[in-house]
């Protein structure tokens, strides 16, 4: 994805609508990027300023913070866990030519588009209480990336 996609796609398709659609508490809202590259781009920078998207600047979040991102430290894991279980072939070679996968419902996934849409079921099934849990743990997230200097807080296992 280049930044024009990703301007395209995320801020004039996605973020730019539903801050309108919130404009009273704008200012409320800070969109969150991580280090990659189309985040970055001169185009995407501008197309945020023309959007009136509120970001965080690089120097106000570290770059690849997985262990402050609910999206990493929670829900790619529990979509990954609940969508694909992957069951090994018997020999190395085999796994490399072909990963059986059993996909929620229990059924093989045949296509993108099969993957895309049980994905999209096991995300809209989620729990809020689920979701009120991971943002929850945030605030002792980042105490304890403080307490580790920045290292992954793994080790601290929440």
């Amino acid at each position: 994805m280049n930044s024009r996609s990703y301007s395209e796609k995320v801020i004039d398709n996605t973020v730019k609508p539903w801050l309108d659609e919130h404009d009273m508490e704008r200012e409320w809202y800070k969109f969150m990027e991580d280090g990659a590259m189309p985040h970055w781009a001169i185009y995407t920078q501008n197309k945020k300023r023309e959007s009136r998207v509120p970001a965080l600047r690089r120097d106000e979040w570290p770059a690849f913070s997985p262990d402050l991102n609910p999206l990493d430290y929670f829900l790619w894991g529990y979509l990954k866990q609940k969508v694909i279980t992957i069951f090994p072939a018997a020999s190395f070679h085999q796994r490399k030519q072909k990963i059986n996968l059993q996909v929620y419902d229990g059924e093989p996934c045949t296509n993108v588009h099969d993957l895309e849409a049980r994905i999209r079921r096991a995300y809209e099934d989620l729990p809020q209480q689920m979701i009120q849990r991971a943002i929850d743990s945030l605030p002792a997230r980042m105490e304890l990336c403080s307490i580790a200097a920045g290292d992954p807080i793994v080790k601290w296992r929440m």
